[in-house]
C-alpha cells in the first residue's frame, strides 16, 4: 500500500491521507471517507475464481467509502493499473486500466449499481 498512499497524495494535496491503527490507508474529505483495506476474510468462491484465473498470487484489498464521488476519484487515481483488477461487486470484474478508461469515458455508466 506504500504506493498507493504516494499516489493518492499527489493526486490529493488537500486530502487527510494516513494509515490507522489497523494499517488501513485513509482518505478523508468534506465529502466522504474512503478505507483501503486488507481483509480479514477471503472474497466469495466466484470472484476468487475470476482473480485467481487472472492473476497469480493476487493481493486483495476491500475499499468501504462514502461519497461516491471521492471513490470514483480515488479508484481514477490509483486503479489505473494492468496488475490490478477492480471488481465492483454489481458484476463487473476488470483490469484495473480497463475499468478506469470505462470510469472515464463513459459518464453515465452505472458503475454502483
Amino acid at each position: 500500500m506504500p504506493e498507493f498512499k504516494a499516489q493518492l497524495t499527489q493526486c490529493f494535496p488537500a486530502f487527510l491521507i494516513e494509515h490507522n491503527a489497523s494499517g488501513d490507508l485513509i482518505i478523508e474529505a468534506a465529502t466522504g471517507h474512503v478505507y483501503i483495506n486488507q481483509p480479514d476474510s477471503e472474497v466469495d468462491i466466484e470472484a476468487a475464481q475470476l482473480i485467481y484465473a487472472t492473476l497469480s498470487n493476487p493481493i486483495i484489498y476491500h475499499v468501504p467509502y462514502r461519497g461516491l464521488g471521492l471513490l470514483k476519484q480515488a479508484l481514477t487515481c490509483i486503479g489505473n493499473r494492468d496488475k490490478l483488477l477492480i471488481d465492483n461487486n454489481f458484476g463487473t470484474l476488470l483490469r484495473g486500466h480497463e475499468f478506469v478508461k470505462k470510469l472515464v469515458n463513459q459518464p453515465n455508466w452505472k458503475w454502483c449499481e
